[in-house]
C-alpha cells in the first residue's frame, strides 16, 4: 500500500498583489499615497497593475518601487527581485525613448575636468585670437606723429622756417610731398623756406602696407621791414 504525504503548498504572491494588499491593509488609497510619497498616481497605478510601459523607464520604477515598498513597510530587495523577473524580456524601455513625453527631463551630470580643460582651451584661444589681432593692429594703425615746431598758426617774420618733428619708427615721412630722413630715435628736421603771406605745410607718415598719418601747420610769412 503506497502512502501518500500531503505536502502543504506555499502560495507565492506576485508583486503587483503583495503592493495591493499591503496598501489596503493600511486603508490607504492610491491618492492619499501619492500625497505622502510624492509619486504620481498614475505611476502606482501602473506599478500595482505592472504595466512597466507607461513609466519613464528603468531606473526610475526600480526608484518608485523602493519607495513605495518601504512606505509600505515591505522589503524593498524582495519586491525588486520580483521586478527583475518581470522584465527580463522586455523591450519597451529601448535606448533613445523619449522621456520628455513623461514629462521628465534627461538628467545630465557637469564633468568639471570636462569643463575646466573646455574654458582652458577657450581662453587659449582667445589669448591667441588678441595676441594676433594686436599685431595686425600695430602694422596698419597709423603711425604716431608729432610736429614739435613750429606751431599751428604762427607768424614768421622771416621767410624760412626750421622744422622739427617725431614720429615712431620704421615710418616713411614726407614734407609737402617730398621724402625728409628719419633717424634711429624718429626724429626729423628740415629748413623750409616760405611765401609771403600763408603757407600750408602738410606732414605725412605712413608704415608699409598702414594707413597714413596727416598733420597740416599753416603759417603766416610776414614781410620783413628793412630797418631806418
Amino acid at each position: 500500500m503506497v502512502i501518500f504525504q500531503q505536502r502543504k503548498i506555499i502560495a507565492v504572491k506576485s508583486l503587483e498583489e503583495e503592493l495591493t494588499e499591503a496598501r489596503l491593509a493600511l486603508g490607504l488609497s492610491l491618492t492619499s499615497v501619492e500625497r505622502k510619497i510624492g509619486i504620481g498616481r498614475e505611476y502606482l497605478e501602473a506599478i500595482e497593475k505592472s504595466e512597466w510601459q507607461k513609466l519613464p523607464g528603468e531606473i526610475y520604477a526600480r526608484n518608485f518601487l523602493k519607495r513605495y515598498a518601504s512606505f509600505l513597510g515591505i522589503e524593498a530587495k524582495g519586491i525588486l527581485k520580483k521586478f527583475g523577473e518581470e522584465i527580463k524580456q522586455q523591450t519597451f524601455w529601448a535606448e533613445g525613448i523619449d522621456q520628455r513625453r513623461f514629462g521628465i527631463r534627461p538628467v545630465r551630470f557637469l564633468s568639471w575636468p570636462k569643463i575646466l580643460k573646455n574654458i582652458a582651451l577657450v581662453a587659449g584661444v582667445l589669448v591667441v585670437v588678441a595676441y594676433l589681432g594686436m599685431q595686425i593692429w600695430s602694422l596698419l594703425k597709423p603711425p604716431s606723429l608729432k610736429i614739435l615746431y613750429p606751431e599751428d598758426g604762427m607768424v614768421i617774420s622771416s621767410g624760412a622756417v626750421k622744422v622739427l618733428g617725431k614720429v615712431e619708427d620704421e615710418s616713411w615721412v614726407a614734407i609737402n610731398g617730398e621724402e625728409v630722413a628719419v633717424d634711429k630715435a624718429g626724429f626729423f628736421t628740415i629748413d623750409i623756406n616760405l611765401n609771403k603771406g600763408l603757407n600750408i605745410i602738410k606732414f605725412e607718415a605712413k608704415r608699409k602696407n598702414g594707413r597714413a598719418t596727416e598733420i597740416y601747420r599753416r603759417l603766416v610769412a610776414e614781410e620783413k621791414v628793412a630797418a631806418k
